[in-house]
């Protein structure tokens, strides 16, 4: 079969952006090498040929070569940072950034401050509410998007997990609804409400199918 070609395109002076149906594929691309986050694999050799080697992935992108970028809580990352990565591909800076967690508990940021750029991965998603899994961290989600919103300006743009790039303000939207959520289970948990029964006696920012695996995840995290 042959290989599935995306669409690239370029949405900052040094970063191309692949829409894909789940997960977005992002490339980073400097004089001296290249940085590959999300959704970009075997598929993708066809733009990977064009650009300077990939020597550094992340948030799922799978490039053979390259070091893996992870936080420490990442057992299978080669290249491990707690707080804060930084690296020069040779005209371009980038910076990994863990800002708390939230999505998962090892998901990161990467800046692109020469193209006021931040991609975010999972920890926001456009269009849609974000995805409450079994290994998000809704009370403490808020606060991480806290840390990234205060390091941008109103002209930084989001390269989310899916779908289109966004400014600040939906960002800034999304992490209220978020925060909505965290708030709610705090009241309903010191009320004596069980989160069986949470969903019912509260009020939520997204439809039931969103918001319980997200009170699930809250109650299971919550402590008085």
């Amino acid at each position: 079969m042959e290989a599935r070609t995306k669409a690239w395109h370029r949405v900052g002076a040094h970063t191309h952006l692949a829409l894909g149906v789940q997960h977005n594929g992002v490339l980073v691309v400097g004089t001296d090498a290249s940085l590959a986050l999300g959704d970009v694999g075997p598929d993708d050799a066809p733009m990977l040929a064009t650009v300077p080697a990939v020597r550094f992935v992340g948030l799922g992108a799978i490039v053979a070569g390259a070091r893996r970028l992870g936080h420490e809580s990442d057992a299978g990352a080669d290249v491990v940072f707690s707080s804060v990565w930084a690296h020069d591909l040779g005209d371009c800076y980038v910076e990994a950034v863990f800002p708390g967690r939230a999505a998962t508990g090892s998901d990161f940021v990467v800046a692109v401050p020469a193209d006021e750029l931040v991609v975010t991965g999972p920890m926001v998603r456009n269009p849609g509410p974000p995805a409450f899994t079994d290994a998000s961290w809704p009370l403490e989600w808020p606060g991480a998007l806290d840390m990234v919103i205060d390091s941008t300006t109103a002209a930084t743009r989001f390269l989310p997990g899916a779908g289109e790039p966004v400014d600040r303000e939906f960002v800034e939207d999304q992490r209220r609804a978020i925060l909505a959520v965290a708030e709610q289970v705090n009241v309903l948990a010191r009320s004596g409400i069980d989160a069986d029964d949470a969903y019912d006696a509260g009020q939520w920012p997204y439809p039931e199918a969103v918001v319980r695996p997200a009170i699930a995840r809250a109650y299971a995290h919550w402590t008085p």
